[in-house]
Parts: structure tokens; sequence; C-alpha cells
């Protein structure tokens, strides 16, 4: 009997994670409320990348994130394209990145900016692009 209050418990448990897990990585069916205009430099190496002279883009990423890890093979393969005319900055959350993260009110993962050449936000989108998709922003970024 024992045994199973325990077995119960664990299962109790795992279910609760994988909602939460499926919560947190779940998008929005609007756009996260407050639309940033300019891109905050809240890291060495946002700034730098601003400074560059070209456009960007951020992907914003957490450990444990299944919508994130699906996503990362389609960012090296658009980045493999166009990485020589726009820099892409892949920020994974810590405690090293908590405040990139919160200047760009993130709540849901992955997400990714669009920045031009200026610091202007150009487009935002949250949850899991496809190439075709990724690939058509990037190319609107590049135009902009």
């Amino acid at each position: 009997m024992k045994e199973l209050l325990k077995n119960i418990a664990i299962a109790g448990v795992i279910v609760l994670v994988a909602a939460i897990a499926l919560y947190v990585t779940t998008p929005p069916q609007e756009t996260q409320t407050e639309k940033l205009t300019a891109a905050p430099a809240s890291l060495p190496v946002l700034a730098k990348a601003f400074k560059s002279g070209k456009p960007t883009v951020l992907l914003f990423e957490g450990p444990g994130c299944p919508a994130c890890k699906k996503q990362k093979p389609i960012w090296e393969d658009v980045k493999e394209v166009y990485g020589d005319k726009v820099n892409f900055i892949d920020l994974m959350y810590n405690t090293s990145t908590a405040k990139a993260f919160e200047d760009y009110k993130i709540e849901y993962i992955p997400t990714l900016y669009f920045i031009t050449r200026d610091g202007k936000i150009l487009d935002m989108h949250v949850g899991l692009m496809s190439y075709d998709d990724l690939a058509k922003a990037v190319e609107n970024l590049l135009k902009s």
C-alpha cells in the first residue's frame, strides 16, 4: 500500500511538471501585450551586434524547452545561409541572460526578435518557426 501511494505521488508530480512545461512553452494566441520599438542592448554581445551595422535576429530559449529544441536546428540552417549578412544571437535563459529576457519582456519561449541595422524592432515571433517562415522573416529584415 505504501509503495502504491508513493507511485501515485510520483505520477502526480510528473503530470504537474509536464503541465507546467506545456504552459511555459505554449505561445499565446496574440503577441506580447507591451510592444517594444527599440532594441535594448542588455548584454555586451547585443551591444556589439547592434554596432556592427548588420541586422540582428535574437532567439530567446530555455533549457528543457521542447519547442526550443525543435527550433535550434532550423535556426542553425537559416544561420548557415544568412550568417554573413545578419547577426544571429541565441540567448539561453540563465542568471547571466536574465536581464535581457526581462528587457525584451519574454513571457514564452522560444521567442524571436528581428532587429534592423539601426536598432529598431521590425518584428517578433513567439513559438516555433518553420525554416520557410524564419527565412522569409530574415529576408524581410534584410529589405528593411
